[in-house]
């Protein structure tokens, strides 16, 4: 996602170099591209948090532990 944002804030910047785009379309999609580098941390700390309790429900402990619970 956040790929793609580069992606899209170049292709605008080649448009202002055109000029089929200015600067305010830039810095647009500048901001749009920071405020996706803003959200992705938090998700992914979210996911983590999600896979670890979902190892747990499997009867493992959460990756970087080394091991797993033994059997019942």
């Amino acid at each position: 996602m956040l790929e793609l944002q580069h992606q899209l804030t170049d292709k605008v910047q080649q448009q202002r170099l055109l000029g089929t785009a200015n600067d305010l379309d830039v810095l647009a999609q500048q901001s749009l591209a920071a405020q996706t580098a803003q959200t992705l941390a938090p998700l992914q700390k979210q996911l983590g948090q999600t896979r670890d309790a979902l190892t747990a429900l499997l009867g493992q402990l959460p990756a970087g532990t080394g091991r797993d619970l033994p059997p019942r």
